[in-house]
């Protein structure tokens, strides 16, 4: 590779918005009895305005195409057919606000070899002065279904931006029932930035769920160096999620059927 291609690709690399973040996972659950879990993540903070170029600035990412990492709109933001970013600008519309205007930056796990499943994903919605707008919190459960659950602000002001809260409408896990409400927080993307959601009821809370990391570039070397550090994350989790699921089980936890979901 000639001096100028090294040069040209270091340019192309400054110039990504998107970014990566580098953390751990730790879930809790407080009762019927107390259970823990901690993984170590890294995901992926999406600038969806530059997805369809970003393949060209980097080699082991592509959208919508096979690649080590990649990102496909069926991924996200699926609703009556429509998905990835146009769902996501409905719902915004649907918000009452200018959705076309908004730049959205999405937090979520790539594919890895093709493979991702994403529990939550986080959207930051930004106006033309980059000021946070809307947030929409994405849920997925092992089924294949999806929930947002979105919230305006006239402008997010400080570090983390209000707890948001809501009733739970979809079924995730048999092992919580689905008369529950869900309190939203996360960090304002920065050096840092962290996301946690509380499940509770008039009982209190039921399990706490957060993702902390910190900001590395979005770069070929960090996609490399991630592929043998993180080659299986994904698989990782959805194996964690039905592990845990077991020792759950065995410890007598109550089990509330997918199958009979609408009726809890």
């Amino acid at each position: 590779m000639s001096d100028n291609d090294v040069n040209e690709l270091q340019a192309s690399a400054m110039s990504i918005n998107s970014q990566m973040y580098e953390g751990h996972v730790f879930h809790k659950r407080f009762r019927p009895t107390q259970h823990a879990l901690r993984y170590s993540v890294f995901a992926i903070l999406f600038d969806l305005d530059e997805l369809p170029t970003l393949h060209k600035k980097l080699r082991l990412f592509s959208y919508n195409r096979w690649n080590v990492f990649s990102l496909y709109d069926r991924d996200f933001g699926k609703s009556a057919g429509i998905y990835g970013e146009r769902h996501l600008r409905a719902e915004l519309a649907d918000m009452g606000l200018d959705s076309q205007s908004l730049s959205i930056r999405m937090l979520c796990y790539p594919r890895i070899f093709g493979y991702a499943f994403n529990p939550l994903c986080t959207y930051y919605c930004y106006d033309n002065d980059k000021r946070l707008m809307a947030v929409i919190y994405e849920v997925s459960n092992t089924f294949g279904d999806r929930q947002l659950y979105a919230f305006a602000f006239d402008s997010a002001a400080g570090e983390f931006l209000p707890h948001h809260s809501c009733c739970k409408e979809m079924y995730v896990s048999p092992f919580t029932p689905m008369k529950m409400r869900y309190d939203f927080r996360t960090q304002i993307p920065a050096g840092g930035l962290t996301v946690a959601i509380r499940l509770y009821d008039d009982e209190g809370t039921m399990l706490t769920a957060n993702f902390s990391g910190q900001c590395q570039s979005l770069s070929d070397h960090r996609l490399f160096r991630n592929a043998f550090v993180y080659p299986l994350m994904t698989i990782k989790v959805i194996v964690g999620i039905h592990w845990e699921a077991m020792k759950l089980w065995l410890k007598r936890i109550p089990w509330y059927s997918y199958g009979k979901r609408m009726a809890q």
